[in-house]
This record gives C-alpha cells, structure tokens and sequence, in this order.
C-alpha cells in the first residue's frame, strides 16, 4: 500500500514541477514504473508458481494413491483430497490472472499519468504511439527462472510418484 502511495506522490511531483515539461526526467520516471511493476509481477508470479507446485504435487498423490487404493475409506479420501487439490489449482491460476490484469492495468495508467505532458509533441518517437510508449514492458520472472520453476515442479512430482508407489509396495501400517 505504501508503494502505491510513494508511486503517486512521485508521479504528483513529476507534474506539479514548474510547467515545463523535461523529457529525460520523464523517461527515468518511466522506467522507474515498468521496474516496480514489474517487481511486483514477479512476487506475484513467484507465490502462484510455489502453489502450484504444492497443489500438482498432492493432487498427483492423491491420485496415485486412488489409483492403488483398496479400501474404501482410503478411495474415499484420497477422491476428495484430488478433488480439492485440482480446485485450489483453478482458484490460484484465476488469481494469477486477476493480479497480472490487475498490475498490467495500474502500469499502464501510471505510464499515461507521466506522459500527458509529452501527448504535446509534434512527433511521436520511434515506439510510441499517440505519446504512449509500447517499449516498455514490466516482466515477470526471466525465462530462467521459469524453467528453473518447471523443473522444481517436474522433480517434486517425480519424487512424489515415486513415493506413492513406494507406499503401494510397502503399505504403511
């Protein structure tokens, strides 16, 4: 919240300057937006990437352990437990979505707040459009980072398969 309102007040300052509008301060503003938005995006892409791991892995599990399942207690809970686990997944992927809607939008209208002064040009430069600036892009996790995800999910559901059949050969008692 403090970000939101030190964000603001910075945009406030880069308007309310002595009328004359500076386009290198205006770039750096800019900048400075797309790289807090794009902070923000990656916390939030982060938390959804670490639930859906822990949700892929218990309902991978659960399944499993449905499908070797003998008693009917034990079908029972581990349905209902894969039941629960695949609706988290939906509710945390609908998250994800409202949230990066969310962050794209408020950037935007930041990046339009710092450029209403520069709508006055004669010339639009080179990217930009009606003296909205296409270039610059707030990002997510690195395409590294998200293999790095990938992989983590794809070791965690390996292990976890592993253990279900483990517990299939050695019942617990």
């Amino acid at each position: 919240m403090s970000n939101e309102h030190d964000l603001e007040r910075t945009i406030h300052e880069a308007l309310a300057g002595n009328g004359a509008f500076d386009p290198q301060r205006a770039t750096l503003l800019r900048r400075g937006v797309v790289a807090d938005f794009g902070r923000r995006l990656r916390k939030v892409e982060r938390i959804a990437w670490a639930y859906v791991i822990g949700l892929s892995a218990v309902a991978v599990y659960a399944a499993l352990r449905l499908l070797y399942g003998s008693d009917t207690k034990e079908l029972i809970l581990f349905a209902v437990l894969a039941v629960i686990a695949l609706e988290k997944l939906t509710v945390i992927k609908l998250w994800y979505w409202a949230m990066n809607t969310k962050l794209s939008v408020l950037k935007e209208l930041a990046q339009m707040r710092l450029q209403m002064p520069a709508a006055a040009e004669p010339e639009p430069a080179a990217g930009r459009v009606g003296g909205l600036d296409f270039g610059a892009h707030a990002r997510g996790c690195s395409g590294p980072e998200r293999w790095l995800w990938w992989a983590a999910m794809l070791v965690i559901l390996v292990i976890v398969g592993m253990l279900a059949q483990w517990q299939r050969l050695v019942p617990l008692p």
